[in-house]
């Protein structure tokens, strides 16, 4: 699979060509090389999970049925003081169930 902020695709080795999926139904954010694992989708079973760029925000891929669904958002993460800001968070797949893991920034 190869998903853009705007676009998806899956390659199709028997037809030795790509084919255009589904596009995600809310903008996701640009991966920045210098964030290595920053916006990574998860993969449990079927389904890709995706942050969207507003990262309260979850997108879902059904890779089957080739269509996007959006969960609930549980909105930003709060900061513990105002020496932090929130920069990025990732997603992954652990024992079978999808984390999140947010990351700060001190000021």
């Amino acid at each position: 699979y190869l998903l853009t902020t705007t676009e998806m695709h899956r390659y199709d080795p028997s037809n030795d060509r790509w084919c255009t999926l589904a596009p995600p139904i809310a903008k996701l954010p640009e991966a920045h090389a210098t964030q290595i694992g920053s916006n990574t989708p998860a993969v449990i079973g079927t389904e890709i999970f995706c942050l969207t760029e507003w990262y309260g925000e979850m997108l879902v891929y059904d890779t089957e049925l080739d269509r996007w669904r959006e969960l609930p958002a549980w909105g930003q993460p709060e900061t513990r003081s105002n020496n932090h800001q929130f920069m990025e968070a990732s997603t992954f797949v652990l024992e079978g169930q999808l984390h999140v893991l947010f990351g700060y920034q001190n000021l």
